[in-house]
C-alpha cells in the first residue's frame, strides 16, 4: 500500500521522477542547463515556461492523474480543530459542516445562562442573519501541517471559522466568549490517510505543479526537506474514522488573527517575533 506523503520526499520521488523521465528524456540535461536560474523552492524559474512551451507538460494532465492513482492509494492529510472531545473523532471519524447542528451548539453554549446577557432570541437572531453560502455540508484537509501551524492557527485555536463568525456578531465585547469557548477545548491536529477517490482529478493536477517545482528544485541543488506547502482539499462527505491514522497538539502555533504573534498553547500566553506584526 503506497501512501504520499507531501513532506517526505522519497515517497514519491520515484514515482515522479519515473513519470517525467518517460515524457522528457532530457529533463537532467534541462536542469543543468537551467540550475543558475533555479533559485526558489516554489517557483523553478525559466526551466518551466521551457517545458511549457516546448514539452507541453499542460497535455499530461489525464496521464498524472491515472499514473498518480494507479500508484498511490493514499494521500497523507492534516485536518486542524479546536476539541474537548477527541474521542467522538475516532468513533465517528471527521464530519462535514452542518449549518444546524453548529447554530445548535452556538445556542446552547451561549444561551446555557453562563451569559445573562445573551438571550436566547439574540442568539437565534443571528444564526437566521449570518451568511451561510458555500458553508454547508463542507470539511476541509491540508497536505502540510507545517502551514495551518504556521499560517492557519486560527483553526487551531479557535476552532469552527463558521461557529467563530457567529461569536464575532454578538452585540457585546466578543473577547470573553472566544476565551470560555477556546477554555474548553484543546488545539488538534488529525493525521489522516486519505483514500485517493475522494480526491478529484483537477486538485491532482494542481499538485503537479507544485511537485513539479519541488523536484526539479531538489535535483538542482540536492536540497535536503520539502517547502511547507500551502495546498488543501475541500470534502464533500464526511471521512470515516479508520482513516485517522493519530493526532497531536501543536506546542506553539501563529495566530494571524493576533498580529501573527506566537501563542504558547501550554502557558495561554503570546510570544512576540520577527514576523509579528
Amino acid at each position: 500500500m503506497k501512501i504520499f506523503n507531501w513532506k517526505l520526499f522519497y515517497t514519491w520521488e520515484l514515482f515522479f521522477s519515473k513519470f517525467l523521465l518517460n515524457r522528457i528524456k532530457n529533463i537532467y540535461n534541462l536542469i543543468n542547463e537551467y540550475k543558475s536560474t533555479i533559485n526558489y523552492v516554489d517557483s523553478a524559474g525559466p526551466i518551466i515556461d521551457y517545458l511549457k512551451q516546448h514539452e507541453r507538460i499542460e497535455s499530461y494532465n489525464e496521464e498524472f492523474c491515472l499514473s498518480f492513482r494507479g500508484y498511490f492509494k493514499f494521500l497523507t492529510a492534516y485536518h486542524a480543530c479546536n476539541t474537548a472531545d477527541l474521542q467522538s473523532y475516532y468513533k465517528n471519524g471527521l464530519k462535514c459542516l452542518s449549518i444546524k447542528e453548529m447554530n445548535d451548539r452556538f445556542i446552547n453554549e451561549f444561551g446555557s445562562g453562563k451569559f445573562p446577557e445573551l438571550s436566547i432570541d439574540h442568539l437565534k437572531d443571528i444564526t437566521e442573519k449570518i451568511d451561510t453560502q458555500g458553508r454547508e455540508g463542507k470539511l476541509y484537509v491540508a497536505l502540510d501541517d507545517r502551514e495551518i501551524i504556521e499560517y492557519c492557527g486560527h483553526y487551531l485555536i479557535r476552532g469552527s471559522e463558521y461557529l467563530f463568525s457567529l461569536i464575532q456578531n454578538l452585540k457585546y465585547p466578543i473577547d470573553k466568549y472566544k476565551t470560555y469557548l477556546q477554555s474548553k477545548s484543546k488545539p488538534t491536529i488529525f493525521r489522516l490517510h486519505l483514500p485517493l477517490n475522494l480526491v478529484k482529478d483537477h486538485e491532482l493536477w494542481e499538485l503537479f505543479d507544485d511537485l513539479l517545482n519541488q523536484w526539479i528544485y531538489r535535483k538542482a541543488h540536492n536540497s535536503p526537506g520539502n517547502k511547507t506547502l500551502n495546498f488543501s482539499l475541500e470534502l464533500h462527505e464526511d471521512l470515516n474514522s479508520k482513516y485517522i491514522i493519530s493526532h497531536f497538539h501543536p506546542k506553539y502555533i501563529r495566530d494571524p488573527h493576533n498580529g501573527r504573534r506566537i501563542l504558547n498553547t501550554t502557558n495561554g500566553k503570546y510570544i512576540q517575533d520577527k514576523l509579528s506584526k
